[in-house]
């Protein structure tokens, strides 16, 4: 004869004989399923695998295990509610259902992010000026600033890109993001070296001598003064030689102090300022009104 008796549904199950009512099936726990129709022992009930849980108990299908979200995981089965965990901050996670701190995918070098939990590649670059080499950066600051003295353009950069200020120019910041960065000697200062990190670098014209140039590369710009004239000005940016008064000359060009101007000598006199003389002629005055 057929046997009149119904099975307990999938999701449930008795150990006992002669149950009379439905409620005698008892159901598999949350964080557990089972397929088994008329099951005799709690051992049919599955695990939800890790990175799933299931709140509700009887569940009849591993379907009602639900996946950790995107950007989340979890290391252990068998849960009842939501304790997935956050990817940390510098990783991402695109998929579903992940059972260990290891599908979290760390942001590449050169970039960082600083939300937990991220599903997409949404790292933000390291801006021009910075660097990083590191993968899995969480905070803006992993990113590693030019030194001073040079700059770089590169965005997202995973080396040391950076480039030294050229000759005649310095930088006294950190994180340069452009050669305009590079200030210039100013004027009456030089300097042929390159990547300088401070305007002491800029090196002074000496008296006697003077530059209207910036971001001069070489001693070559600093101009001598005349003849006739000398400068006690170091690192003279604008003309400043002066001119020898009257009664002194000078034959040389590039003095550096009033006494570089010669005195007239005994029973001679000069009227004019600024006079030259002739080098090795200990006298005379062309020019000086002896007549």
């Amino acid at each position: 004869a057929m046997d009149p008796c119904v099975s307990c549904v999938a999701g449930k199950y008795s150990g006992e004989e002669g149950n009379d009512k439905e409620s005698d099936c008892t159901a598999c726990l949350c964080g557990k399923y089972s397929t088994t129709v008329a099951a005799t022992a709690e051992s049919v009930c599955q695990e939800c695998v890790a990175g799933k849980y299931a709140p509700y108990s009887g569940n009849d299908d591993d379907g009602d295990c639900i996946d950790c979200a995107a950007g989340k995981y979890y290391v252990n089965a068998s849960q009842c509610s939501d304790v997935c965990v956050n990817c940390d901050a510098g990783k991402y996670l695109p998929t579903e259902g992940n059972d260990e701190e290891s599908d979290c995918i760390a942001c590449e070098c050169g970039k960082y992010s600083t939300l937990p939990g991220m599903v997409n590649d949404d790292c933000v670059d390291c801006v021009a000026g910075k660097y990083s080499g590191d993968k899995g950066n969480d905070e803006e600051t992993d990113c590693d600033l030019c030194v001073a003295g040079k700059y770089s353009i590169d965005i997202a950069a995973c080396n040391n890109t950076c480039l030294e200020c050229g000759a005649g120019k310095y930088s006294s910041q950190l994180g340069n993001d452009q050669e305009a960065d590079c200030l210039k000697c100013p004027a009456g200062k030089y300097s042929s070296m390159t990547g300088n990190d401070n305007i002491t670098d800029c090196v002074d014209c000496p008296a006697g001598k003077y530059s209207l140039v910036q971001g001069a590369i070489s001693s070559v710009t600093c101009e001598k003064c005349e003849c006739g004239k000398y400068s006690t000005v170091v690192g003279a940016g604008t003309y400043t030689c002066q001119a020898c008064v009257a009664g002194k000359y000078s034959p040389k060009v590039g003095n550096d102090e009033e006494s570089d101007c010669e005195l007239c000598g005994m029973g001679k006199y000069l009227e004019e300022a600024g006079v030259c003389g002739i080098e090795g002629d200990s006298a005379s005055g062309s020019g000086s009104g002896s007549g």
